[in-house]
């Protein structure tokens, strides 16, 4: 099954905040830090699109969204994305 494309558009926005703020491997974003920054004032994506694109990366390689709750760490697949 295909994704949907907010859910696309979701992951790139996370990646591009991790590139913004110069994340290399094993850094992290925060849960807040991370939902405030692709608000800006502006609903871009449902709180769906956003779980979807957590989980998804997650499962790719990309983050680790499980080594502590509310931290969301760049793994190397992740950081070749950027």
């Amino acid at each position: 099954m295909a994704m949907q494309p907010a859910v696309e558009e979701a992951e790139r926005a996370i990646l591009e905040l991790y590139k913004k703020n110069g994340k290399r491997p094993d850094h992290y974003i925060t849960h807040v830090a991370l939902m405030s920054s692709l608000t800006d004032g502006v609903q871009r994506f449902t709180a769906d699109d956003f779980n979807t694109a957590i989980k998804s990366m997650h499962e790719k390689g990309w983050i680790d969204a499980t080594k502590k709750q509310g931290f969301y760490f760049l793994l190397d697949l992740g950081f070749a994305q950027i």
